[in-house]
């Protein structure tokens, strides 16, 4: 079974939004998946929507674990094609089913 791991390295923020100061609006976004002894970690950019900022959380009280949450629920399609990006290349690793050669000349 693979496990992921993800973290949000870094942050762009806004220093003054609607009357909000350093409000978060896009995260790199990284899951590594670790399988068998084997892992692979994927990186993307992803901006976070500013439609509703009634429920703002303050810079100095934000993680990363809450920045990742707003990240997968605005975009969990691709935070799924990530994981099964990071499980295939994982999986082919483990036991390959196809390789690249070389034709004679």
């Amino acid at each position: 079974m693979i496990e992921f791991t993800v973290t949000v390295p870094s942050i762009h923020v806004y220093l003054n939004y609607e009357g909000y100061t350093d409000v978060v609006y896009e995260g790199k976004y990284t899951i590594k998946g670790s399988k068998n002894g084997y892992s692979f970690t994927a990186q993307e950019s992803f901006l976070i929507d500013l439609s509703d900022l009634s429920n703002f959380i303050q810079y100095d009280q934000l993680t990363q674990s809450i920045v990742a949450s707003w990240i997968e629920a605005q975009h969990p399609e691709k935070i799924a094609e990530m994981k099964q990006h990071i499980e295939n290349y994982i999986d082919e690793v483990i036991l390959p089913i196809r390789e690249e050669r070389t034709l004679p000349e």
